[in-house]
């Protein structure tokens, strides 16, 4: 499908979604670890798609559930917030955050 198909010379929607991954990885995750200064607030200001397939990879979405979300509207500002009352490993996020409702716009779908 869409996800997976890889333009020629250009990425596929998996090639992107393993580069946002690594991103959060190792630049979101890593903080308040390691003798880092401690940060409460993070701002990304990204493209659409990217902002799909990081919230992809924090809510565990299947490829058929991203595919049914749409883009966000220009200056749509989506808030996360951590939510530590509950455990990753027995949640359907991957991790402690959620999406702020009263704070932020949500995403929306087919």
């Amino acid at each position: 499908g869409r996800f997976w198909y890889r333009f020629p010379t250009g990425e596929s929607g998996a090639d992107v979604f393993d580069r946002t991954m690594s991103w959060w990885e190792s630049r979101i995750c890593s903080h308040n670890v390691n003798d880092q200064e401690s940060v409460d607030t993070v701002i990304v200001f990204t493209h659409g798609l990217t902002m799909r397939f990081i919230l992809m990879q924090l809510f565990r979405w299947s490829p058929n559930t991203f595919q049914t979300v749409w883009n966000a509207n220009n200056c749509d500002i989506y808030v996360l917030k951590k939510n530590l009352s509950e455990s990753p490993a027995l949640s359907s996020h991957r991790y402690p955050y959620k999406l702020d409702p009263d704070e932020g716009d949500m995403p929306k779908s087919t």
